[in-house]
Formats: C-alpha cells, sequence, structure tokens
C-alpha cells in the first residue's frame, strides 16, 4: 500500500551519485557510472576533465543544489549551486579525489560522495624519463668533461710548444749573453793582464833608470854639472813614471779594475796638507801658493775616501795651477767642510780657460791648446783622471774660467758611507781607518842590522859559499851566482829572484856589499835554489815566466824547510789588489818598482834585524829543552859514522863535549870560549886534545852541533828553522851548508823521512 508523505524528503539514498568523468573540450569519456571498477590512470593529455553527478530526489529535483571541492587541488568548498557538473581545467599530474553534497530544497544535506582518480604525469615527468635525463645529463657530462679535457690539453700542449719555444729562445740568449759576459770578462782579464805587463815593462826600466841616479846624485854631489845633468834625467824619469801611472788609472778606470778602498777619515785636514806640499814647488817657480781649511761641525758624519786617490787629485789640480800661472801670480786652495759635504776649490791666476772648452778639457786626451806649438806640456790625462776619481767618490768637479782671468776647479764631495757608489761602499764603518798602525812596537826596532854569522867560530873547514855554484860551472839558463866583490863567509846568503837580468844586477849591486848573493831567473828555479841553499832572505819579482813569485812564495810556505825564509816582493804591481794577494800569499813586505835603494836596504835591514830578534826568542825560549834534548842525543846515529861518547873516551874529551851541549844555543860560542871555561889557554886546549886522541877543539864544536841538530831532525823536535836557532846558528844557509858537509846530505832529507 502506498501512502503519500508531503513532508516527507524524497532524496534516494542519502548521497549524490557521480554518472561519468570526460576529457573536455573532446568530451572524451573517460569513466561512467555503470562503470564497475575503479577510474582509470588518466592520461596527462586529458588533464581538463568535466564530472557530472546527480541526486536522484524527486521532489523539485530543480531546486537540489550542490557544492563540491577538490582534494588535491583545494581543500575549500565551492558554493551551493544547482549546477549539476563541474569542470577542472590543467590539473598537475596526482591523486585527487572529488567530493559532492547535496542539499534539497527543504535544507536537507547528502553525505559527502567521494570520487578518485589519478592524473599521470607527461612522459617526459616519468621515472624512466627522468631516468633518460640522469643518464643522457651524466653523458653529456662526460661528454662536456671529455671535451674541455680535450681542449686543456690541446692549449697545454700549444702553451707547452710556446714555452718550450719561449725557452728555447729564452736559454739562446742566456747562452748568448753569457758568451758575451765571458768574452767581456775575457777581453777585461785580458786588458787587466795587459796592463799589468805594461806596468811591468815600464816600472822596471824606470826602476833601472831612477835607481842608479839616485846612486850617482849621492856620489857626485859636489859636481855641480854631472848633479844637473843627472837631475834632469830623473826628474824626467819621475815624469814618465807619474805619466805611467795616470794612464794605468784611467785604463783601469775603464776597465772596471780600479782597486778603491774608501775609509773614513779625516778628509780636508789630509787634502790641506798634501796641498801644502806643492808650496814649495811655487816657490821655485815664484808663485805664492795658499791654503785654507775649515774643519766640519761635531755631528757632521765622517767622510769617506781612498786618501792615495784624492791626494793624487789634488796634485793634478795643483800641478796644472803652478804650470799655467806666470810668475808673480798666485794660486789658492780652499777646503771648506760642511755637514753634508766636503769642498775643494783651487784657484789661480793664471791664462785662463775659454767657455767653449769647460767641458772639453775633462775628456781623455783633450788639450785647450793641441797645436804643435803650444806653450806648455801635457798629455791631456790629469784632469780626465781627476774627473773619473772624482765621481768614483761619488762627487763631480767643475770648472769656473775665463781668458786671460785665472780658473777655479771645484771638487765637491758628499759626505757619509751612502754617497759613494754602490761598487766602491764598504761594507761597514772603520773608526780608525786614519790611524797609523806600528807593527813593531818594541826597542828591538832600534837595534843596528848585524850581519848573521855565515859559520859557528872554529868551523875553519868549510866556508858558507862551498856548495854554491859558480857561473863558470853553472848552465847558461840555469840559476847562478855572478862573481862581483868579495862578501866574508859569514855574510847572510840573499836569494834574488827576478826575470830581468839587468835588475838581478842591480839589486845586486845594491846588496852585494852586506849578503852572498843567489840569482834565479824564474819562480821555479827560486824555489829550487832556495830548497837547496835556505838562503836567509828571497827578494822576488811577481811577473815571471813559468812560476811566478806569488805561486813560489806559497810553495815555499808551504814547505817545513822554507817556511821561515822571509820574502820580499819587489814588482812593478803597484795596485793595493796584487799588493794584498802578495801579503795573503806569504810575503812578509812588498816594495813597488820603482823603489830608492836607500828604501829597499832599510826594508831588507828591518826585516834581517826582525829575524835576529825572532832567533833571539826562540832560542831563549828553547834553550832549557834543548839542553835536555842534546843529553839524550849527543851521540849521533852508528849509521852516521859518529863516535859515541863510550868509557874509552877520555875524561878531557867528555868535559870538553858537557861544556859544548850547556853552551849550545849560544851562536857565538867558539874554541875560545871553551878553552876559558875549562880553565886553560888555547894552546894548552889544543895540546890536551892531541895527547887524548880527541878531535881538534874546533872540530868537536862542529861535531857536537852537527850530532845535536842531527839527533833534534831524526827525533822529529823541530823544523829545520827552529833546529838550526837551537844549536847556535842564525844563518839557514851556513848551517844548511855546514850539515851537507859533515853528513854528505842536506838537514830537508833527515826531517822529510822523519816527517813521513
Amino acid at each position: 500500500m502506498l501512502r503519500y508523505q508531503p513532508n516527507a524528503d524524497t532524496l534516494s539514498a542519502g548521497k549524490v551519485l557521480i554518472r561519468d568523468m570526460s576529457a573536455i573540450p573532446s568530451e572524451t569519456a573517460l569513466h561512467t557510472a555503470d562503470s564497475s571498477s575503479e577510474p582509470p590512470p588518466i592520461r596527462y593529455a586529458n588533464n581538463s576533465v568535466r564530472i557530472r553527478y546527480a541526486a536522484p530526489s524527486f521532489t523539485m529535483p530543480h531546486t537540489t543544489e550542490y557544492r563540491v571541492r577538490l582534494s588535491g587541488l583545494s581543500e575549500t568548498w565551492s558554493q551551493w549551486t544547482t549546477q549539476a557538473q563541474r569542470d577542472f581545467t590543467n590539473l598537475a599530474p596526482g591523486s585527487y579525489t572529488f567530493e559532492v553534497q547535496a542539499r534539497t530544497a527543504r535544507g536537507t544535506v547528502t553525505d559527502i560522495s567521494p570520487y578518485t582518480f589519478t592524473i599521470l604525469p607527461p612522459w617526459y615527468r616519468t621515472w624512466w624519463a627522468y631516468l633518460l635525463y640522469v643518464l643522457g645529463g651524466g653523458g653529456l657530462l662526460v661528454g662536456i668533461v671529455q671535451w674541455r679535457t680535450h681542449s686543456l690539453r690541446q692549449q697545454q700542449r700549444h702553451l707547452e710548444q710556446l714555452v718550450d719555444a719561449r725557452t728555447s729562445e729564452i736559454r739562446d740568449k742566456n747562452e748568448q749573453l753569457a758568451r758575451q759576459a765571458r768574452r767581456l770578462q775575457s777581453l777585461d782579464r785580458s786588458k787587466s793582464q795587459f796592463f799589468a805587463n805594461i806596468s811591468h815593462e815600464l816600472r822596471t826600466p824606470l826602476t833601472l833608470i831612477l835607481g842608479p841616479v839616485q846612486q850617482l846624485l849621492a856620489q857626485h854631489s859636489a859636481d855641480n854639472e854631472t848633479t844637473h845633468r843627472l837631475s834632469v834625467v830623473k826628474r824626467n824619469a819621475e815624469r814618465l813614471l807619474h805619466m805611467v801611472k795616470q794612464l794605468l788609472g784611467l785604463a783601469r778606470l775603464e776597465a772596471g779594475t780600479l782597486a778603491m778602498s774608501p775609509t773614513p777619515c779625516a778628509l780636508g785636514q789630509r787634502l790641506a796638507a798634501h796641498a801644502r806640499t806643492f808650496i814649495d814647488l811655487g816657490r821655485q817657480h815664484d808663485i805664492a801658493v795658499r791654503v785654507e781649511h775649515s774643519a766640519p761641525p761635531e755631528n757632521a758624519p765622517p767622510a769617506y775616501a781612498d786618501l792615495e786617490y784624492m791626494q793624487q787629485v789634488v796634485s793634478n789640480l795643483m800641478s796644472n795651477a803652478i804650470k799655467f800661472t806666470p810668475k808673480g801670480g798666485h794660486v789658492m786652495v780652499r777646503i771648506d767642510e760642511t755637514e753634508t759635504e766636503t769642498r775643494l776649490l783651487v784657484s789661480d791666476t793664471g791664462i785662463g780657460i775659454a767657455e767653449a772648452h769647460h767641458q772639453t778639457i775633462f775628456e781623455r786626451f783633450q788639450q785647450v791648446d793641441g797645436s804643435p806649438t803650444r806653450a806648455h806640456e801635457g798629455a791631456g790625462i790629469g784632469l780626465a783622471l781627476t774627473k773619473d776619481l772624482v765621481e768614483a767618490h761619488g762627487g763631480r768637479i767643475t770648472v769656473d774660467s775665463a781668458l786671460e782671468e785665472g780658473a777655479t776647479f771645484t771638487v765637491i764631495l758628499p759626505r757619509g758611507r751612502e754617497a759613494l757608489p754602490e761598487r766602491y761602499r764598504p761594507s761597514s764603518e772603520s773608526e780608525n781607518a786614519d790611524t797609523a798602525f806600528n807593527t813593531d812596537p818594541t826597542p828591538d826596532a832600534a837595534l843596528p842590522f848585524v850581519a848573521s854569522s855565515g859559520a859557528v867560530s872554529g868551523d875553519t873547514a868549510t866556508t858558507g859559499d862551498a856548495s854554491i855554484p859558480s857561473s863558470d860551472t853553472a848552465p847558461a839558463n840555469s840559476t847562478h851566482r855572478t862573481p862581483g866583490p868579495p862578501t866574508p863567509s859569514r855574510a847572510p846568503l840573499l836569494l834574488i829572484v827576478d826575470d830581468n837580468a839587468d835588475m838581478r844586477a842591480y839589486v845586486r849591486s845594491i846588496m852585494e856589499a852586506e849578503f852572498r848573493i843567489l840569482e834565479a831567473e824564474h819562480g821555479q828555479a827560486g824555489l829550487e835554489q832556495a830548497t837547496t841553499h835556505l838562503p836567509d832572505l828571497i827578494l822576488a819579482d811577481v811577473m815571471m815566466p813559468g812560476m811566478d813569485g806569488m805561486e813560489m812564495t806559497r810553495r815555499l810556505r808551504d814547505t817545513t824547510e822554507t817556511a821561515a825564509i822571509p820574502v820580499i816582493m819587489v814588482t812593478a804591481r803597484a795596485d793595493a789588489s796584487s799588493e794584498l794577494q802578495g801579503l795573503s800569499d806569504g810575503a812578509y813586505d812588498y816594495i813597488t818598482k820603482p823603489f830608492d835603494p836607500a828604501v829597499l836596504q832599510m826594508r831588507i835591514h828591518g826585516m834581517m834585524q826582525w829575524m835576529q830578534r825572532l832567533r833571539r826568542r826562540m832560542r831563549s825560549s828553547s834553550a832549557q829543552d834543548t839542553s835536555a834534548a842534546s843529553a839524550s842525543t849527543a851521540a849521533p846515529p852508528k849509521s852516521n859514522g859518529e863516535p859515541a861518547p863510550d868509557a874509552s873516551m877520555s875524561a878531557f874529551e867528555r868535559k870538553a863535549r858537557a861544556i859544548i851541549e850547556a853552551n849550545l844555543t849560544e851562536s857565538g860560542f867558539d874554541v875560545d870560549d871553551l878553552a876559558e871555561e875549562m880553565a886553560v889557554s888555547r894552546s894548552t886546549i889544543y895540546r890536551r886534545a892531541r895527547s887524548n886522541n880527541a878531535p881538534s877543539p874546533a872540530a868537536l864544536v862542529r861535531e857536537v852541533r852537527m850530532s845535536t841538530a842531527h839527533g833534534l831532525l831524526e827525533a822529529g823536535e823541530g823544523t829545520v828553522t827552529e833546529v838550526a836557532y837551537a844549536v847556535g846558528y842564525e844563518s839557514l844557509s851556513s848551517f844548511s851548508d855546514q850539515f851537507r858537509s859533515h853528513f854528505g846530505y842536506p838537514p830537508s832529507t833527515v826531517s822529510a823521512s822523519t816527517s813521513t
């Protein structure tokens, strides 16, 4: 039975039904209500969909309202509307739940009707697409890396080729520069050697000119005519020497080999003192020379200069001022020292210099008057050298002059070490550079030179010349002793080593009155002579063929027997570096050519005095040790055939030997002293020696000395020099001759065998 209820809600089942879902705008059905299964995944191409729904209501169905929401897109419900479909466009891939509710005209709301569907991602957003992306990206990255690596390798190879090419080019340039540098160094060495050779070749003849002239002047002082002519020779030889020095100075400056050693000094005071030495020269030319000097402030930094070269600057300026100033003129020298500089002004009232020549006068070999008929002599060297020396000190020189108005030369030297050019700048300041140094302040320095005893008194069997070859027996090319005035056999032995025969003859003429002379033509011959004869002193030249003097000196110092022989270098190499080299090689003194004969004699006398003092000190310090050693070694070895003291020896001989041994270090102990010690006369001691079958007193003294010396050498108690001094000899050559005569071989043989 049916019953009508007008107020009842006619919404069936209490929920909304999903009719279908279709794609828009194509209206392709994606899912229908009659399908029993879940809606299939929707392709991304159909991501715009339309969903239709309906509520089965029979009471005014047109008034039924719906609201919807799409979870996954929005969580907000839509407004109530009577529209029974809803469109969703451009949905992103993912799962969505469509929810719908219906409301009847009477306000009844149905339950939520869900409808779940899935929008598939496009193919390019699928997992396999991402996998392809990863694989493709990885492949692309690998390709890019490989391409980049290949590109970088190509660039690297290209850069390496460029670097190799540039390196090769730089290497070639460096090798070229190195070759040029070596060539320049070789040229500089050749130039320096050339200048050294020129110096040697010029100074040696000048020595042979000036030396004899000075001797002749001393011998003919009463002969006015001879003295005048010799003075002309001397003056011109000195002038030539001065020009040689200036030329060599210019050459060294140009070659960069000038050995200049600036030190802190009282520059103004020293230059003023040197300028005053020209006052007498000015008087000779009737020219008034005046020198003024103002001291620097107390807080002024020290002035650095090489005084030798700065004095040469003053000499050149003063010589020119006096030379070009007429009689009755004036030369004014003023030295002003300020806190920053030292200013030297040399003014004269001479002929003056035209302004056009103010710069050219400082050029080499340039003169204001270059005509053959010029009134004044000169080579145009002095001012060029002066300018170079001033600039080498970091200073400058200017001239202010006009014709017939005199000339004023101004030299400005900055003070302080930093003002010097770097190549000449000393590494550290020297506080005592300008003070004198006394090498031997002892009172013994005033002792007169006494010729050493060539043999001990009583040694009459042989003389000091016994083993020296004469010129008659020596080969022409060997070293030899040239005959001269006879010298005492007890005179010290001097060895002259020089390749110039005239120089050897000249030195021999100076020294042969006090020395026995040996000569050698080169270093090797000098070394052999020194080793054989053990001279008391050696005079050696530096530049010689084969072995030079410095090499000879080094070898002498390296040999025990000759290490104590003093060597004096007499050479034409006047530069400071050569002198330092010679002294460092072991030379005791250094004399440059040309030299004054008196200076050479005084240097030799001073050296011999020093050797005598050394011998006395050595003898006094070793006298006690020598006595003990002689007591144990008085008997010579049986291998040498010497009789040893024993019971068969007479009491007289034993007593005489004991007295001789007690006085062994006394160089003057002789037969008279032995007789005095034994309290008998000289004739008595000879008679007692004969009656006791003992050697003669003189032979006994010599035998004890030689036996003791042999024993000391064999025991290694000292060098040949020390042993010679210990047994009373003051001359090495005499000791060597006596030893050779007594034993048949030189003392160096015993010393060498002991050392090995």
